[in-house]
């Protein structure tokens, strides 16, 4: 093992007043046989975690909806020494302090110098830990070892950009929220009330309750499903045929529904703002005009299809349930509620219901929806220029 050599100096302040005679006492060293200034963040206990031989932070989740999160700060610093002292534990942003990592208390673990702490809540990022033992003078600091994922519960987020795998993931079947759109709702994203009611479905993901709703509006891909840029969504207009070529939007002025948007393939999966290029793909669309971190469901039947959320579900008179502890919740997906369709100028009325999927049929200028008949519910492809509903499912 490495060794050092250190020469040690003594002096002696000799009292002359006591007696002659020979005289002895004891010198206490306590030295660090290693000087070490790497931290470990681990999830569980061990030497080889305190050795270093793992090299990859722990990523910890906290959610809102807890007070802390218990986490265990490892040490390279070997000691058969019980009595550690006291102990702190700073977060820190970059240079800036955040909060203590409070009720700190230093132990042994397999001989390791080790802390564990109750972590507080910190918004989504990577944080460095600075480390003090007071009883050996020693402040060991390590930069980005400590990765907090963010808040992970529904009800620790506002809008519908917020949404992660991780959030829905936590969330108990049948959980609600009402998220907002940060892009807004209806013309130009000027409606009072932007927002729209999710619920964790019985599938396992987390669906919007309502229509999507936005039209004559540049949205961004910050805020939006789609990789970069911007993109026009039309206002609201009147076809005559089934045009796929170019993005359409129809707005109802039936009695009563006068808010309902029928957007047809184009539009709903942000495929083209113009007559060129059309929108005649025959290979799976991986983006939308839904929110980020949300997207449209895809045809066939794997988690986020509406195919897979009705094997998980149960269909009733007309809506889609879920058997909730012998509850039944209703997602919204039936023909009264305005969910109708616009073909070729003419809205269809209390009959049948059209909801768009990303996937294309062919290359023939048809796609696939979930449809909602009076004789019961499908999965037809229909042509890309009819105007469907849109509803989205989180990432």
């Amino acid at each position: 093992e490495p060794t050092s050599n250190t020469t040690i100096y003594y002096g002696v302040l000799a009292n002359r007043d006591i007696p002659a005679g020979s005289y002895s006492n004891t010198v206490l060293y306590t030295a660090l046989a290693e000087q070490p200034s790497e931290i470990r963040v681990c999830k569980e206990n061990g030497s080889v975690c305190a050795n270093g031989s793992t090299g990859t932070p722990t990523s910890i989740t906290l959610s809102r909806d807890i007070s802390s999160t218990p986490i265990t700060i490892y040490t390279s610093i070997s000691t058969a020494d019980e009595d550690l002292g006291n102990a702190s534990v700073t977060l820190l942003s970059g240079n800036t302090q955040v909060l203590a990592c409070y009720d700190a208390v230093a132990s042994l673990s397999d001989g390791f110098i080790k802390v564990d702490c109750n972590a507080p809540i910190l918004p989504q990022g990577t944080y460095t830990v600075q480390l003090t033992l007071e009883k050996y003078g020693r402040v060991l600091s390590q930069s980005n070892v400590l990765t907090y994922e963010g808040t992970t519960s529904l009800d620790s987020i506002t809008t519908m950009q917020q949404m992660t795998s991780a959030i829905c993931n936590n969330a108990p079947i049948g959980a609600t929220a009402r998220l907002r759109d940060t892009r807004g709702r209806g013309n130009a994203g000027t409606a009072a009330d932007s927002t729209y009611g999710i619920v964790k479905a019985k599938d396992g993901n987390c669906w919007m309750t309502e229509n999507f709703d936005l039209y004559n509006k540049t949205i961004s891909a910050s805020e939006s499903d789609f990789a970069s840029g911007t993109y026009i969504l039309p206002n609201s207009s009147s076809w005559t045929t089934n045009d796929y070529t170019k993005a359409l939007i129809h707005k109802s002025t039936i009695a009563g529904y006068e808010n309902e948007l029928y957007y047809n393939w184009c539009s709903a999966t942000a495929t083209t703002n113009s007559t060129s290029p059309n929108c005649s793909t025959s290979s799976q669309v991986n983006q939308s005009i839904c929110p980020s971190g949300w997207k449209l469901p895809i045809e066939g039947s794997t988690s986020g299809s509406y195919r897979y959320l009705l094997s998980e579900s149960d269909a009733s008179s007309g809506n889609i349930l879920m058997d909730m502890s012998n509850e039944a919740y209703i997602l919204g997906f039936n023909r009264y509620y305005g969910n109708y369709s616009y073909d070729a100028g003419d809205i269809h009325q209390g009959n049948q219901s059209f909801f768009w999927s990303s996937t294309p049929y062919g290359g023939f200028g048809s796609a696939y929806t979930f449809t909602y008949w009076d004789s019961g519910l499908s999965y037809p492809n229909i042509y890309r220029g009819t105007g469907s509903s849109i509803r989205c499912v989180a990432r």
